[in-house]
This record gives structure tokens, sequence and C-alpha cells, in this order.
């Protein structure tokens, strides 16, 4: 159960999506770190001490650190998902925000119930939001009815079209109720920590990045590809070759995590391919069960039992932006960059 929580405190990282809003929302958001550290009681007084004043030092400068408010994009949809949006999700945001120019087109793999898609869309993206659960895709079409910059279509993806099993996964625990387990379906199955386990499964649509782009349902110059897919990430890659975004975010578990099978190729083939791809640039933002929050390196060093996302880049210029903003915004919140 340990494991679990600390699984669920991944899906809810810290609540830092609106670090490249503005400045008072950076401020709130470091400030919300501190008091959440401290009410979880995760770090003892003198370290908490210590986090407080790196937050304070940040004060002086926070303004540089962020890009210049936009104006946001109106939407009439309620806000109706209340889970705190993840690390990478506020990342990605930054990147796009950072890019200027016309709206950046963002495809969304593993849509989920539209947390990140909101969050990107908020900062100006077109958005295509990929989601096979046919229920979820329901939502998602809901969510985004009135707004005609969300595309939402029902697929899996990977790396041939056709139909496969989506796997669900159920628990007979009760402390795991709170958990979405709609997260965790899958198309390949795969370990699971107790008390999770896969149940059923129901047919859907698969379909690759290249027929989604000759068939017009996808545009070929998209800025920024997430990837979300519980373990077919590679498989998502490999259904690519006509398209080459800016920037690819994918989840990885590295080679020893419980969630691994022989299945899912290691991140080491994965970092490969994207470098034979011309992805030269890469960073990862990833946590271990020992960690009280997430953390962020350059390149990979497949550090035991992490698991997080993987930042792919063809140019140096925004890897250059994710680099200073890993550094001035984690560094100071994590003790081991302390």
């Amino acid at each position: 159960m340990k494991f679990l929580r600390r699984w669920k405190r991944l899906r809810e990282a810290p609540n830092l999506q609106s670090l490249h809003w503005n400045q008072a929302s950076a401020l709130d958001a470091l400030a919300a770190l501190g008091e959440n550290a401290r009410l979880a009681n995760q770090l003892d007084e003198s370290r908490h001490s210590t986090l407080m004043l790196a937050i304070k030092s940040l004060e002086s400068n926070i303004k540089s650190l962020t890009v210049p408010e936009i104006e946001p994009v109106t939407t009439p949809v309620e806000v109706f998902d209340p889970t705190p949006k993840r690390l990478e999700f506020a990342l990605a945001c930054h990147l796009v925000a950072a890019r200027g120019g016309s709206p950046a087109k963002v495809v969304d793999v593993g849509a989920h119930r539209g947390v990140f898609s909101k969050m990107i869309r908020e900062v100006g993206a077109h958005v295509w939001a990929l989601e096979p659960n046919p229920k979820l895709c329901e939502e998602l079409i809901d969510r985004f009815s009135e707004d005609k910059n969300v595309k939402c279509l029902p697929f899996a993806l990977c790396e041939q079209t056709g139909r496969a099993e989506l796997h669900t996964v159920v628990s007979d625990d009760k402390s795991a109720q709170d958990l979405d387990l709609s997260l965790f379906s899958a198309l390949n199955t795969h370990p699971l920590p107790s008390p999770l386990r896969f149940e059923s499964s129901f047919k859907v649509e698969t379909r690759t990045i290249d027929s989604l782009i000759a068939d017009g349902s996808l545009p070929p110059d998209f800025f920024l590809l997430k990837i979300d897919t519980e373990g077919a990430e590679f498989s998502v890659l490999k259904g690519m070759s006509t398209a080459s975004p800016d920037i690819i975010c994918l989840e990885y578990w590295s080679d020893d995590v419980g969630f691994r099978s022989e299945d899912i190729p290691p991140v080491s083939t994965i970092i490969e391919e994207m470098s034979a791809r011309g992805y030269p640039y890469h960073l990862t933002l990833f946590q271990t069960p020992e960690m009280s929050w997430p953390t962020w390196e350059l390149g990979f060093s497949n550090g035991s039992r992490s698991y997080g996302n993987l930042f792919f880049f063809q140019e140096s210029a925004p890897f250059q932006i994710a680099t200073q903003w890993c550094h001035h915004l984690l560094d100071p919140l994590c003790p081991l960059k302390q």
C-alpha cells in the first residue's frame, strides 16, 4: 500500500501548473509546495526551514523565470476534474507558452479525462486528444464540446491499424478506492502492485499516427507529442514516420520497476530510437518510491526503481528553456539537488 500511495502522489504531484503563467501564480505555487511538504510531515523541521528559505530566495528573481503573460483562452467548459496537475504537464505548458507565434499544435495520446488537454489549451495550443476508452472519450467530447480547437479521437495508438484488447484494472481493497483505476488501463498487460489486477478487456480500434495524418485526422506539423499509454509508448513511436514534432514527452518505467514486463522495451531502446530520429537532447522528470517528490536530470541514468517522464528535443533552444525551468524551479525544492 505504501507503493500505491507514492504512485498516487506522482499522479498528483504538487501544484506547479501555474508556474508558466505569471509572477503571482508562481509564488503561490512555490508557497503551496512548502506548505504541502510540512503538512505531509515529509520533512523534519530543519529541512523544512531550509526549503522555505530556498523558496524565499526565489521571490526576488521569479519574474525573470516566467514568460510574459499571454491572453488566456476563454472556454465555457467547467473544470470538473479536481486532480492536481503533474510536473510534466507544467513543463509542457511552459514550453508551449515560451514558443510564441501561431498557436502550437499538440497531440495528446492517452488523454484520459482531459486534464493535460485542458492545461495545454489554456496556454493557447490547438489540441488533438486521443482516448480509446469509449466512456472517457465521451467525457472528453462533452468537456470540450464548445471549444472548436480541441478535437477528440476515439483511438488507441500503436504501430499498426486494426483492433486490440484494452485491459481494465480493478482492486478488491477498499484502500485503493480513491484511485482512478481507469488511469491504469493498457493494451498490454504487465505486473501491477497489489491489490491492483487486470480483470477484463474490450475491443478498441487501433491506429497509427501515420494513418491519422494520411486521412487528415491529425496535422502533419504538430509541435508537441505527449504519450501516456501505460507501457505502449514505444509502439506509438513506431507508428510515426511521417511526422517529427519538435518535442516528445512520454512516460517511462526504469528497468527494475515492478510495472515493466518483457513486452515493454527498456528505456535505452527508446533513447536509441529517438537519437536515430534526430532528437539529440533529452531530460528526465522522475521519482522513486523513496523520494518525497519528483526531481529531474539531464539525460537518463536509469536510476533504481525510477519512473516518470522523458522529454526529447530536436533543437537546443527549447531544450535550454526546459533545463532553465528545471534548474530554477525544481532544484531548490529537492534535497537531492542541494
